[in-house]
């Protein structure tokens, strides 16, 4: 399947996601926002992931909570690097999954995630673009009726042609989400 074929895909299943969101209400399983920062490490630099240099982006999601267990999520996000290739790159993300949690009962809920996504790697202003996918794992405190903080570590994995950086990478990260009308 062609690049572009991909990226109309992702974009309808944004589409039809955002339709979704507007058309369930909000209290029936909680709508969010959020935010956060998030670590990524490439391929080239997996064995010095946690010394990664200048590689802290930004992230935003938002999703809707189907029930106690289940959510679905949509993330954007971007980071700048200097390392591992020496030149300056950033890498870019719209990313698309269900998340599953568990211990429900709890203020502190683990979760399983994964999902389709859309990456671009940019090195000394040359585009790196690709599609694939992620797994991940993370933890949601629930502080009140609307806040919620979580840390989360996840791995991508995608197809471009990019000469240096690899097509994998691994992700940890810090967020905050709020609620709508509680949960």
């Amino acid at each position: 399947m062609k690049s572009g074929r991909k990226s109309v895909l992702l974009f309808t299943a944004l589409v039809i996601l955002g339709a979704f969101i507007l058309t369930v209400p909000a209290a029936a399983g909680g709508l969010y926002l959020g935010g956060g920062f998030q670590s990524n490490s490439f391929q080239d630099d997996l064995k010095n992931w946690w010394n990664h240099e200048n590689a802290i982006g930004w992230n935003v999601n938002a999703g809707l909570r189907l029930s106690d267990k289940t959510a679905i999520d949509a993330a954007y996000g971007s980071s700048n690097h200097e390392k591992p290739i020496g030149s300056k790159s950033k890498f870019t993300w719209i990313e698309f999954g269900p998340k599953f949690f568990f211990n429900t009962d709890s203020k502190i809920q683990p979760y399983v995630t994964l999902g389709a996504g859309s990456y671009k790697i940019e090195i000394d202003s040359v585009e790196y673009k690709g599609t694939g996918g992620f797994a991940g794992a993370g933890i949601e405190e629930r502080g009140g009726r609307n806040h919620v903080v979580g840390i989360f570590i996840k791995g991508n994995v995608w197809t471009d042609d990019s000469p240096t950086l690899g097509s994998v990478a691994l992700s940890g990260g810090l967020n905050y989400s709020y609620y709508f009308g509680g949960f």
